[in-house]
């Protein structure tokens, strides 16, 4: 960390560069510019990797992971802002626009700012909580299992919100958000709920495997948070609502309070049981949040209560039917090959049933 210090500097950097690039991604799905955001995607990932290696072999170790990291989360900026800019040209708008636009979305700086701050807070303290109650090994356990599980999202999900983004304004004034939020919220089930606790399910095998018996442990975490990040994955792209139906402020209230009561689910397991009982607290309160968030969304967008409940039941009866020859399979400790042969039939008919009909009906 001390020999971090020295590139302080270069912090406000950072956040200028992800906060123009952020800005950026948000006008270009306003224009439905989709392959330009994807192509910066991928010139981050190569740049910034790129960038850490080469410095990495020139001795500028800290320097260079430094400088990496601000390219792969801040690069793009020119290529998001050139297709932009061809498109639409240079935006001259009259002083009395942006006064009337700044009064009008006076809540995106009143309430989101503080609404993104909780969020982030709550997902980067939770490893220091698990450090200062238990140790750096079992937050080494946690963050490993989250990654695995956010595989689907980074993937799918992120791509679906892009979308749902722009599709979700528009759609509030042409007055289809009923519908457009309810088919983005059963795509997300359907295509979100059956991967990701498959990955839970054999993420003791996965880690197991490729890092060695030791991570196994992050592979039982990531059972007890399957459905916590599963609900993630459908809710995520979905925030979006709580800005275009103009509820900022209830989204600031359910991060407050899904801030303070992660901290105290993780406080209270880790006392009475300890990391299996801090991790387990910790998803249920995440599961419980998730739900209410969706139905809010839901709600506010014109659906039924009785539209959403079938919805929901029936996505987790399908999910569940797939997973069922797999669990099986782990709970009565059959031979891994057997496990794996069932958990390869079970992905087989969720590619076939599932994931074959909505690509072709969205032309895909």
């Amino acid at each position: 960390m001390e020999t971090l210090i020295p590139y302080r500097y270069f912090i406000p950097v950072a956040v200028a560069g992800m906060g123009a690039y952020i800005a950026l991604t948000q006008w270009a799905i306003r224009e439905k510019l989709f392959d330009a955001i994807a192509r910066t995607r991928v010139t981050q990932s190569l740049t910034g990797a790129a960038t850490m290696i080469v410095m990495g072999f020139l001795g500028l170790r800290p320097f260079g992971l430094l400088i990496g990291k601000i390219i792969g989360q801040a690069g793009g900026i020119t290529t998001l802002a050139r297709s932009i800019l061809k498109q639409k040209g240079f935006p001259k708008p009259p002083v009395e626009d942006i006064k009337r636009v700044a009064v009008r979305y006076r809540k995106f700086p009143m309430f989101e700012t503080w609404s993104g701050i909780l969020n982030t807070m709550g997902a980067q303290i939770t490893p220091i909580l698990l450090v200062a109650l238990f140790n750096p090994e079992v937050a080494g356990f946690f963050a490993m299992a989250q990654n695995l599980l956010i595989l689907p999202s980074a993937f799918v999900g992120l791509a679906i919100g892009q979308v749902f983004i722009q599709k979700a304004s528009v759609a509030r004034y042409e007055g289809r958000l009923k519908e457009v939020t309810m088919k983005a919220y059963s795509m997300l089930f359907q295509l979100g709920l059956f991967p990701i606790l498959l990955l839970s399910l054999f993420s003791p095998v996965i880690f197991s495997y490729f890092l060695g018996a030791r991570w196994v442990e992050a592979g039982f975490f990531a059972r007890i948070m399957g459905l916590w990040v599963a609900l993630a994955f459908v809710c995520s792209p979905m925030d979006v609502l709580f800005s275009v139906m103009d509820i900022q402020g209830i989204r600031l209230f359910v991060e407050a309070f899904q801030t303070l009561f992660r901290m105290l689910a993780i406080y209270i397991g880790g006392k009475i049981g300890g990391p299996y009982w801090a991790i387990g607290l910790f998803s249920l309160v995440g599961v419980a949040v998730y739900l209410v968030k969706l139905f809010i969304l839901l709600r506010v967008s014109g659906n039924k209560m009785d539209e959403i409940f079938e919805k929901l039941i029936k996505k987790i009866l399908v999910t569940f039917s797939l997973l069922s020859l797999p669990v099986l399979a782990v709970i009565f400790r059959i031979s891994l090959l057997a496990q794996l042969i069932a958990a390869f039939v079970s992905l087989t008919l969720f590619l076939l049933l599932i994931c074959v009909p909505i690509f072709k009906k969205h032309g895909l």
